[in-house]
């Protein structure tokens, strides 16, 4: 009898290992994949931060010009090269609390509707919407934060 690999045997070899090799592979391009979502990700955050922050000190300078709070206000754009891909979108508004129900008339229901109407008089919310677009669909993510006139 000799000794040796049938053909069969390097067949079933071969094939195990062209299955394994496709394997990894589909894993690599999703990594990939997974990658190049994240850097989009983490480049628009940076980008939302840097405009976040131009917003409020745009906001904060028109209120000590103007000596009153901002009402509803938005604007957008595209940001500068080399980040035309990443869109901006913000918008201005009122915080809306909704004054709770039941006990009309009595001193804590008073208090309470003071407070709300207080707080929609100096506070503002704040959000912004980055956008880009990957792979024909359009990605986007949104900061929200709260300004306040003291």
């Amino acid at each position: 009898m000799k000794k040796g690999f049938s053909l069969l045997e390097v067949m079933v070899a071969v094939a195990i290992l062209a299955m394994s090799l496709l394997t990894l592979i589909n894993f690599q391009g999703q990594s990939m994949f997974v990658v190049g979502r994240a850097e989009k990700l983490t480049l628009g955050t940076f980008l939302a931060r840097e405009k976040m922050a131009e917003v409020i000190l745009q906001l904060e300078k028109e209120q000590k010009q103007q000596g009153v709070f901002s009402e509803d206000k938005s604007d957008e754009g595209e940001f500068e090269k080399p980040y035309e891909d990443y869109k901006w979108k913000w918008s201005l508004r009122k915080v809306a609390i909704p004054a709770p129900g039941g006990g009309e008339g009595s001193p804590m229901m008073a208090m309470l509707t003071m407070v709300t109407n207080q707080i929609k008089e100096f506070v503002r919310e704040v959000k912004l919407t980055v956008s880009w677009e990957a792979l024909g669909k359009e990605q986007s993510f949104d900061v929200v934060t709260h300004i306040t006139k003291l």
